[in-house]
């Protein structure tokens, strides 16, 4: 789905979206889950994403002896990078080194050698258990993009659903944001927890049954009312996140000291109390 390059409308009428590799029967629903480019968040009409000078390098790296971190989520900032280590277990580490200046031949490079090259160096003075991560990082793993996002202000309209066409949004595709408070795969798993209950909610098996009549009018009008209740219950959510995802970034790239200054004030007057308070959300049970 992800290859696909458009997507038309008149597909619809006969309850088929045609990819590149795909050609998907929808005619119960489509929920479009595939990413920051998704051809479903186009069809929808929602603004394109922008992007950070920001540029993300990940990989995975493999001790098989074992590393000392424990379960401890590391961060650490330096000039012009942050770098995140979180062990997946106890033996693998994912790391991340967001760095805001680039060699320019890096910059749109897909060498993982020179990508793990250049975060190193943007690493001086970090501590040598921390390099060593770095340095025995799986190199087939290591990655760079550019950092996006989905403007927080888009998110109040945004048409998350469409209205005549059982079609929706999750996960990136819905909400991409910048990885400056860690909440943007959670918040995709909370999508799928909302959107299957609200789809059980309509009694949509039901419906499904009763699809023969009126040409599965009755059918589509259930799930369009799903998907609707879904957009309803997460558009806050979701902009209270892109918003502070949104400051965060906008702190790490502000280029004087007033800016970030004044973008702090704002963060602390719209998120006061418990920093982490965004980690704490209950979506509810299936």
């Amino acid at each position: 789905m992800g290859q696909a390059q458009n997507v038309a409308r008149t597909v619809w009428h006969c309850n088929r979206v045609r990819g590149a590799e795909v050609a998907l029967l929808c005619q119960q629903v489509l929920i479009g889950c595939d990413g920051s480019n998704s051809v479903v968040a186009k069809f929808l009409g929602l603004k394109p994403v922008r992007f950070l000078p920001l540029w993300a390098a990940r990989s995975l790296t493999y001790m098989p002896d074992g590393h000392s971190f424990g379960n401890r989520f590391l961060h650490l900032l330096g000039e012009g990078i942050s770098f995140r280590l979180v062990p997946v277990d106890d033996k693998t580490i994912y790391l991340s080194a967001v760095q805001s200046r680039l060699p320019k031949e890096c910059a749109s490079s897909r060498d993982p050698a020179l990508i793990q090259q250049v975060a190193l160096q943007a690493m001086q003075g970090y501590p040598e258990d921390v390099l060593d991560v770095v340095r025995r990082c799986d190199i087939a793993s290591m990655s760079l993009a550019q950092l996006c996002y989905r403007a927080p202000w888009n998110m109040v309209l945004q048409p998350f659903q469409e209205g005549t066409v059982t079609v929706a949004v999750a996960g990136d595709a819905m909400h991409v944001m910048g990885p400056f408070i860690g909440q943007g795969g959670s918040a995709s798993l909370e999508d799928a927890v909302v959107i299957a209950r609200c789809l059980a909610k309509t009694d949509v098996l039901a419906a499904a049954a009763a699809a023969n009549d009126d040409d599965g009018r009755k059918q589509a009008k259930s799930i369009e009312e799903a998907l609707r209740s879904y957009v309803k219950e997460r558009r806050e959510r979701i902009l209270r996140l892109s918003v502070k995802a949104f400051l965060n970034g906008q702190v790490i790239v502000a280029s004087s000291e007033l800016k970030k200054v004044l973008l702090r004030a704002v963060l602390a007057v719209l998120f006061r109390g418990n920093w982490d308070s965004h980690g704490d959300y209950d979506c509810g049970s299936l």
